[in-house]
C-alpha cells in the first residue's frame, strides 16, 4: 500500500486522554500518524477501537490485549492499526500505566470516537536487564510502571578484536530519566573503527632496545643478529583493479549498490635472472615495506657516513633490498633461529609462536590461485546500506617481519653491513578482502615505526648478549 500525506485534509487524528473520565482539551499526541491509515485516493469512513476489555486492563500489561484500531474507507476496505505501549508517546504511556478511568477521543473530518480505558491495578513490576556485548547478564531491574531505574550501569569497554576497534561507548535503547513502560533487554553499542592493516611491536627485553632479540650466528667476518621486527595483521600484498572502472578505489556516496570485477593486474610471479630471483614479488614486498612502516632515519643519508653505510636508510625501508624466495637463505623458520622462534607484544598479553613460512615460498606455491586472480579476478558487490567512504579489494595476510642486522667494527666504528628483512606469514589468513575507509589514503590503523638509532642500538645491545 503507498501511503502519501496528500490526504492529509481527509483526516486529523487525535488521541487525547484524562484520568476519571475526564477528557483532556488539549492535544496530546497525534494517533495514529497521518500517513500511516490514509489509503491513496479514498478517504476515510469510519474509525473504530477493537479489543478493549469492559472489566479493565491490568496496569502494566497494555500490550497483551491486542487493541487496536479498525479503519473503514471509503470502498469498504479496512486496516487494522495495533497499538503498542513502544508506539505511543510518553505522555500516553504515562496515563495508561495510572489506575483509573481514561477517555480517549479521536476525531476526524469534524467527527468523534471516543472509548473507555480502565485501568486497574496488577502488581506487575517491569523486568529490565542490561546485558554486554556477548549476552552475559550483567543487571537486573524490577520497575513498577511510569517509575524510573534507580541507576543506569556502567557502559562496558569492549577490546578490539581481528576486524575492529571499538569506541563511543553507549546503551540501547537509553532509559536514562525515562518512565518504563515494557521489559526491556538492553545491550551496548559501539561505533566499530574497521581495522585494516595493523601492526603490533615486539616487546624488548631491555628498556634501551627497540625489538625483540631471537638469535645470533657468525656469519663469515660478519656478525648477524636477529630480532622481531613485529606483526603485521592485515597485511596488503596486492591492491586490484576494479573493473569497469579504470581505478583501484571506489567512492561511494549514495545508497545505490555497486558491482565489480576485481582484478589483481600488478601479481607478477615470472622469475628472471640466473638466480631465478622474483622481481614481481621484491616489488610487492617494497611497496608493502614503504606503506606500512614509518623509517626514522634521524640524519640525512650523506649524514651517516661515519657509520660507513650511506645507504642505511634505504636498506632499513627495504628499498634497495633483493627479496628472493626464503629471502636468501634456505634454511626452513627453526633451523634459521636455532629454534629462537618465540616472541611478546608491547599490548597483547601472552607469548605468541612466530609464522614458520616464507611468504615467497607461499606465494609461488599458490601461483595458480594468484594468476588466475589476475586474469579472471573475482565478480563481488557493495550493498546499497554500506556506508559512505572508500572501499578497495586487497589480497592480504597476516605476517611476521624479521630484521638480520649484520654489521661488524670498522676502525672502532659500527658498520652496519646489510639489514635483510625475513617475511614470515600465517598460510591460514590468506583472503581477498574488501577494505574500507573513511578517506582514500588507506593508512594503517596501528602503523609500525622503526629508526636507524634503534638498528644499532639492537645491534650493540645484542652483541653483548
Amino acid at each position: 500500500m503507498k501511503l502519501r500525506k496528500l490526504y492529509l485534509t481527509t483526516l486529523l487524528a487525535m488521541f487525547a486522554l484524562a484520568g476519571c473520565q475526564t477528557p483532556s482539551q488539549d492535544v496530546i499526541d497525534l494517533l495514529p500518524e497521518d500517513n500511516v491509515i490514509q489509503k491513496e485516493g479514498h478517504n476515510i469512513k469510519k474509525i473504530e477501537f477493537k479489543n478493549i476489555p469492559e472489566e479493565g486492563i491490568l496496569r502494566g500489561m497494555f500490550d497483551s490485549y491486542d487493541i487496536y484500531l479498525l479503519v473503514t474507507y471509503d470502498d469498504d476496505s479496512t486496516l487494522e492499526h495495533h497499538l503498542t505501549m513502544r508506539s505511543l508517546s510518553p505522555d500516553i504511556r504515562d496515563i495508561l500505566d495510572t489506575e483509573g478511568d481514561h477517555v480517549v477521543k479521536i476525531l476526524f473530518r469534524g467527527q468523534e470516537v471516543v472509548a473507555h480505558f480502565k485501568v486497574v491495578p496488577s502488581g506487575k513490576l517491569y523486568h529490565v536487564e542490561y546485558r554486554d556485548y556477548q549476552g552475559n547478564l550483567l543487571q537486573i531491574f524490577e520497575v513498577d510502571p511510569t517509575e524510573q531505574l534507580p541507576f543506569i550501569p556502567s557502559v562496558p569497554d569492549r577490546e578490539e578484536d581481528y576486524y575492529c576497534i571499538y569506541d563511543n561507548k553507549r546503551w540501547y535503547p537509553d532509559l536514562s530519566g525515562q518512565n518504563i513502560h515494557d521489559d526491556y533487554v538492553i545491550y551496548p553499542q559501539y561505533d566499530k573503527k574497521f581495522k585494516r592493516s595493523h601492526s603490533f611491536s615486539s616487546k624488548a627485553q631491555s628498556d634501551a632496545f627497540q625489538n625483540r632479540f631471537l638469535d645470533k650466528t657468525l656469519d663469515g667476518n660478519n656478525d648477524a643478529m636477529y630480532f622481531h621486527l613485529g606483526r603485521f595483521y592485515h597485511a596488503p600484498l596486492y591492491v586490484a583493479r576494479l573493473d569497469p572502472t579504470a581505478g583501484s578505489v571506489y567512492h561511494k556516496t549514495t545508497s545505490t549498490p555497486a558491482s565489480f570485477t576485481a582484478k589483481f593486474e600488478s601479481i607478477d610471479l615470472t622469475p628472471t635472472g640466473s638466480y631465478v630471483e622474483y622481481v614481481g614479488i621484491e616489488q610487492m614486498m617494497k611497496s608493502f615495506m614503504t606503506s606500512q612502516i614509518t623509517f626514522d632515519a634521524g640524519l640525512s643519508p650523506t649524514q651517516l657516513n661515519p657509520w660507513n653505510n650511506e645507504d642505511a636508510v634505504h636498506i632499513l625501508s627495504g628499498t634497495s633490498e633483493k627479496f628472493k624466495p626464503r629471502a636468501y637463505e634456505t634454511f626452513d623458520v627453526e633451523t634459521l633461529l636455532h629454534n629462537h622462534t618465540t616472541t611478546y607484544f608491547d599490548n597483547l598479553e601472552g607469548e605468541y609462536e612466530l609464522f614458520n613460512t616464507y611468504l615467497a615460498d607461499y606465494l609461488i606455491e599458490h601461483a595458480d590461485y594468484l594468476n588466475d586472480l589476475k586474469t579472471n579476478g573475482f565478480n563481488f558487490s557493495i550493498p546499497a546500506n554500506s556506508d559512505e567512504g572508500y572501499y578497495r579489494v586487497v589480497y592480504e595476510c597476516d605476517m611476521d617481519v624479521v630484521y638480520r642486522l649484520r654489521s661488524n667494527f670498522f676502525e672502532d666504528e659500527l658498520e652496519l653491513v646489510t639489514v635483510s628483512p625475513y617475511f614470515l606469514v600465517d598460510p591460514s589468513s590468506f583472503s581477498v578482502r574488501v577494505d574500507y575507509d573513511t578517506t582514500d589514503h588507506f593508512n594503517p590503523t596501528q602503523k609500525f615505526e622503526y629508526s636507524f638509532n634503534g638498528a644499532c642500538q639492537d645491534y650493540l645491545w645484542a652483541k653483548e648478549q
